[in-house]
């Protein structure tokens, strides 16, 4: 069994087969509750490789086809109904790998 059919085969799901996601712990809510207009909360990672420089396309079509072996890479946080609990992780259907890999 390869790499990627053994995560997809290990992550939580529900009777129907739907993959199981918790929604963000008490922390995170807080945080997410806190951001705001004039508190924006951001994440930035920047890297710098040495060696040869690699173009923009080949860096993202070595990470493309690695993306589902870490699934929370294309998630976005879904709203819970009528705000009764924390929002849940769930899949970004507008993913775009262009727009997270930039010059």
């Amino acid at each position: 069994m390869d790499r990627r059919a053994h995560v997809r085969e290990h992550l939580p799901r529900w009777r129907n087969g739907a993959v199981r996601r918790a929604p963000v712990s008490g922390v995170d809510g807080g945080f997410l509750y806190a951001e705001g207009a004039s508190q924006p909360s951001t994440v930035l990672v920047v890297m710098t490789l040495d060696g040869p420089a690699i173009s923009r396309s080949d860096l993202s079509a070595h990470v493309e086809p690695r993306l589902d072996l870490v699934p929370w890479t294309r998630e976005v946080l879904v709203p819970v109904p009528l705000g009764l609990g924390h929002p849940t992780p769930g899949d970004d259907g507008a993913f775009d790998l262009g727009y997270h890999v930039r010059e």
